[in-house]
């Protein structure tokens, strides 16, 4: 992607998300940079000042807050509004590499996951971990949610499926 014969990414671009809804597509990369684009012409609206002390590995759309998600290879998720430069806060909470982050739609809930398996539920009102789970494979590099059914999907060499299930009485905690 350029802009005026520059180039914007200076290392590999590992996430493309599109934004219809604003008609913007950002891109990350290994360089650091997340870059925004207009969907239309395909040019640059900005780049986000940093943020990530190192490579980003994915993005997601977080749409009930108009924010971009973004993870890499620090342990720290971003939220960037598109609208500004700058992030607008950081999670906190993984001590390895992230290789995922996204939004279950329709709720105030994002899951992140890392190498070695662990797995963070978070609860964005609140900005906190809600749960972590463990995979039991020895290491996970993709990361996908479903929701209706609830699921967390992570992938290594195989593939394992977590389910989550309502509280059939809501006077109970999970």
């Amino acid at each position: 992607m350029c802009k005026n014969d520059e180039m914007i990414h200076n290392e590999e671009i590992m996430d493309l998300l599109p934004i219809p809804s604003m008609g913007y597509i950002a891109s990350a990369g290994m360089d650091k940079k997340i870059a925004l684009w207009h969907m239309d012409t395909l040019r640059l609206k900005h780049v986000f000042l940093p943020g990530h002390t190192w490579g980003v590995h994915t993005l997601d759309w977080y749409a009930d807050m108009n924010m971009i998600l973004s993870a890499g290879l620090d342990h720290d998720i971003y939220l960037w509004n598109p609208q500004v430069k700058k992030h607008v806060f950081s999670l906190k909470g993984h001590n390895h590499s992230l290789i995922g982050v996204k939004w279950v739609k329709g709720s105030h809930t994002v899951v992140s996951a890392d190498i070695t398996g662990m797995i963070r539920v978070w609860d964005m009102r609140t900005y906190t971990t809600t749960q972590t789970l463990n995979c039991s494979l020895s290491e996970i590099n993709t990361l996908a949610v479903s929701a209706p059914p609830k699921r967390i999907i992570v992938g290594g060499r195989s593939l394992v499926f977590y389910d989550y299930d309502e509280p059939v009485d809501h006077k109970m905690a999970d």
